[in-house]
């Protein structure tokens, strides 16, 4: 399962990245991110010390093989679409899934996986040239 905390400006850009590897099924979410930015805001000529921020939240479940491709592909995917190179761009983490199931009737969720890095044009994976 792949976990990303992102820009809110920037979740058309990732939605897009991961529809074009082939992605379609995600959960979204609006979060208030507390952490290692923060800022200032003036309010009527009163200076603010603004903790919390508004971001974006985005759940992917991904079915990794052995070499760890699926889970790479969509966390490279992630990274390039939400990335302005400020700080405050957000995390993306990892998490093994043993399984997954659905609530209404208990059948096992056959998990996301997409093509290799290499059969997606216009993904570039660090290690791989471009197409």
């Amino acid at each position: 399962m792949v976990i990303a905390t992102i820009r809110p400006f920037k979740f058309e850009a990732v939605r897009d990245a991961l529809r074009h590897i082939g992605c379609k099924h995600f959960d979204v979410t609006e979060i208030q991110s507390y952490g290692h930015t923060e800022h200032v805001e003036k309010y009527r000529g009163t200076d603010y010390v603004v903790n919390f921020r508004p971001m974006t939240g985005v759940t992917v479940r991904v079915f990794d093989d052995a070499s760890g491709s699926n889970v790479g592909a969509v966390v490279e995917a992630i990274r390039q679409a939400a990335r302005t190179g400020k700080p405050g761009d957000g995390t993306i983490v990892v998490i093994d899934t043993e399984s997954s199931q659905y609530i209404d009737n208990g059948e096992q969720i056959a998990d996301y996986r997409p093509p290799a890095p290499s059969d997606t044009p216009g993904l570039r994976v660090k290690g791989s040239a471009a197409k």
